[in-house]
């Protein structure tokens, strides 16, 4: 079984020194970092995708954040990023994916990925 910091750390690392490159802060927010799953390709591909797509959405002084919650039913990770409002066609394309999005003028993207426990 593989843990969420197992998945995290080495990624966290390599972001860290990419967005100090760039002049973005990069948070975590992680609920458990123990949390074992079975196989995190999916997460480990989504966490990719989408913290290329904040880096590249974000300008200096903006700000990166990963998180995972969880409860008794399912696993939720986002990627939240202070950059600039993400564009319809692009809001579209990411729920085309069965991702979570949230992006209004003035506040933050989130892009979410959901697990159901079983």
């Amino acid at each position: 079984m593989n843990t969420i910091s197992d998945l995290i750390g080495p990624l966290y690392q390599k972001l860290l020194a990419i967005c100090s490159k760039y002049d973005i802060s990069l948070d975590l927010d992680i609920q458990d970092p123990s949390l074992a799953f079975d196989d995190l390709s999916q997460v480990s591909e989504f966490l990719r995708l989408q913290l290329l797509r904040a880096i590249k959405n974000c300008t200096p002084g903006d700000k990166i954040t990963i998180t995972e919650q969880h409860n008794d039913k399912q696993v939720r990770f986002s990627v939240k990023d202070s950059g600039k409002t993400l564009d319809a066609k692009t809001q579209q394309e990411l729920r085309d994916q069965d991702y979570e999005v949230r992006s209004r003028y003035g506040y933050d993207n989130i892009v979410t990925i959901k697990f159901d426990i079983v």
